[in-house]
């Protein structure tokens, strides 16, 4: 095998943050000098990617950071963007226009912080979760400086349930459209995915499926792990991801990534 995909949060973080233990963390850069890439591979916006990337000292091995579900691809060794899908400025304001006139929250990602129009429940987990600063603004197209990868909608799980059907039909030609939780919705251009980003790269990487190991707990991850040479989800993992999976580790609470790091090295050694 010869690259390693990994998801993020309640696969290799139970809690979320960008703090990793420092005995998985040595163990996944053991086998990174073994000779195996990694790709981290999250629908977190980048700044909430680059830290633990940076840990586990990725840039040195020619690892590579997917962020916003597929949208921005990074090269660590090259310390650039590899691909990046940005969301056009108009669709961004025909996303901002709808959230005001009905009283939902939106959130632009900038890499290394996001800015809101409010702050609940879903903002504020986003940024425990990826360990980032909001800003929270009237206007929030007053703070953007980069391209948007992913905008989000927030507010309570019932307001949302109501949205969901009218965003997919106002928006679904341009952006696909995910429920990322119960009160935040992400938005993303259409076609992207962490499935195709993992594709795109590897191709680049010259590095078929067959020679991929891949790990994740959601439904986002599953055709990841069904093509993957060796596919793996956690006892937290969906139906789905167990159906597809190769093999199932621990709970990412019992430390399920670094009982696949513990095999993978074994196997190398073998």
């Amino acid at each position: 095998m010869k690259v390693l995909i990994c998801d993020l949060d309640k696969t290799l973080l139970p809690y979320g943050g960008t703090v990793l233990e420092a005995g998985l963390k040595q163990k996944m850069i053991t086998l990174q000098q073994s000779g195996m890439r990694i790709v981290l591979n999250s629908a977190r916006l980048s700044g909430g990617i680059f830290p633990i990337a940076h840990q586990l000292q990725m840039e040195s091995y020619g690892g590579f950071v997917i962020a916003d579900n597929g949208s921005f691809i990074f090269d660590m060794e090259k310390n650039a963007l590899w691909k990046g899908y940005a969301v056009s400025f108009d669709v961004c304001n025909s996303i901002i226009e709808y959230a005001k006139s009905h009283d939902l929250h939106v959130s632009l990602e900038q890499g290394t912080y996001a800015v809101a129009s409010d702050y609940d429940e879903g903002i504020a987990q986003d940024r425990i979760n990826c360990g980032i600063d909001v800003i929270l603004a009237q206007d929030v197209t007053q703070y953007i400086r980069y391209p948007i990868y992913k905008c989000s909608i927030a507010q309570s799980k019932d307001i949302l349930d109501q949205h969901m059907p009218q965003l997919e039909q106002m928006l679904g030609e341009a952006l696909d459209i995910y429920r990322s939780t119960d009160t935040f919705i992400d938005m993303i251009p259409k076609g992207r995915s962490k499935e195709q980003a993992v594709k795109e790269l590897l191709a680049y990487l010259d590095i078929p499926m067959e020679h991929a190991v891949a790990i994740g707990d959601g439904n986002s991850d599953a055709n990841m792990i069904k093509e993957a040479g060796l596919g793996v989800t956690l006892e937290n993992g969906t139906s789905l991801c167990k159906q597809y999976a190769d093999m199932i580790v621990a709970s990412c609470y019992e430390h399920g990534v670094e009982e696949l790091i513990e095999h993978l090295l074994k196997c190398k050694r073998a």
